[in-house]
């Protein structure tokens, strides 16, 4: 994540704490004079500073200060202003007293410690308003990042659904059935634009009403009966109460596609595609079972004609698309059983 080039945190505290330094040295100066011990004695302060604030910033690290409560924060920056304020009392009244007997008279000791206080707690507020800045930054790119990637998915549904190989089939079948049958060409030309008018209709990156899902589901399927001619057979079965709820655009029919693509060439004799829709507690249950098998890598390769199932461009854009709606709140499993394969999603009712 690129933030923008601002001052660095090295940056900061060699600058902050060289400031320090002269501003102690010229301000003792201007009463006592220069000398070796006022400029020692600002070096000391100074360097201290430094040295607790790296490991103040150390262990803010460690324990994730920035997303604790303001009470521990709080508690944690007056402990770094009482430690810093110690220390820098126990180097100035305790261990160089002599050196600075010059200008320090003992009644300044609580003046000087309040000073010190100060200084710690002006450099906790820096670096927590610093790391707050920051993360304000990291949040807004990464907002800017997720809606550029679902402008990219809505294009790759969109691409997925009009990909020419269906569309040459359509019309394949179209340009037979002109000459051979114009009733049912008629017909097919009316559902492929129902189906496009479904497809267009609404942002398929979104949610998108279950009626109009299973509305686009059923222009699909009946294009390919009349593609497959006799050869294929469905139902849907969803209460009327359900029809308005809303789930993520085109996030069956991608399983309705594989069912009627894969139950075809696996099955043979009249393949049956059918949906089960319906509400268990708060979860939509949504269930797709054709007669014929699963696919998987091995016999993929033998059959040039069959697509990989198990990991094909469908069923990965489903779980990708799950992830960002509902994270890890749902589930897509499959089985074989009695000469079909069921496939099983289950989702948070919105």
């Amino acid at each position: 994540m690129n933030r923008p080039k601002i001052f660095t945190f090295w940056q900061l505290q060699i600058t902050g704490w060289s400031t320090l330094f002269f501003v102690i040295f010229f301000k003792v100066s201007l009463d006592h004079g220069p000398s070796t011990e006022v400029a020692l004695y600002g070096f000391i302060v100074s360097f201290t500073g430094l040295l607790i604030s790296l490991i103040a910033r150390i262990i803010f690290k460690k324990a994730n200060l920035i997303n604790k409560p303001l009470s521990t924060i709080v508690f944690a920056v007056i402990s770094l202003a009482a430690l810093f304020s110690f220390i820098i009392a126990t180097f100035t009244f305790g261990i160089f007293p002599k050196l600075m007997i010059g200008f320090f008279v003992p009644g300044a000791r609580f003046p000087h410690m309040v000073n010190y206080v100060f200084i710690a707690l002006l450099w906790s507020t820096l670096y927590f308003l610093f790391k707050y800045f920051y993360l304000i930054i990291d949040a807004n790119q990464k907002q800017a990042l997720m809606l550029e990637q679902v402008k990219i998915e809505k294009l790759k549904v969109l691409r997925f659904q009009l990909k020419p190989h269906f569309l040459y089939n359509v019309l394949n079948s179209l340009h037979y059935l002109i000459r051979n049958s114009p009733d049912k060409a008629r017909e097919m030309t009316l559902h492929l634009a129902k189906y496009f008018q479904h497809i267009l209709s609404e942002d398929l990156s979104e949610t998108v009403s279950l009626k109009n899902e299973i509305g686009l589901i059923e222009e699909f399927i009946e294009l390919q009966k009349i593609r497959y001619e006799d050869k294929l057979e469905s139902a849907i079965t969803c209460p009327e109460s359900l029809m308005d709820h809303k789930i993520p655009g085109l996030i069956i029919f991608p399983i309705i596609e594989n069912a009627v693509k894969y139950g075809y060439n696996t099955h043979d004799g009249v393949c049956s595609v059918n949906l089960f829709v319906d509400k268990k507690d708060t979860n939509l249950n949504i269930v797709v079972e054709n007669d014929g098998k699963w696919v998987k890598k091995d016999e993929s390769k033998k059959n040039q004609k069959i697509a990989l199932y198990e990991g094909g461009i469908g069923l990965v854009n489903i779980r990708k698309r799950l992830l960002h709606h509902f994270k890890d709140n749902w589930t897509l499993t499959h089985k074989e059983e009695d000469g079909k394969v069921i496939v099983t999603l289950i989702i948070p009712s919105l």
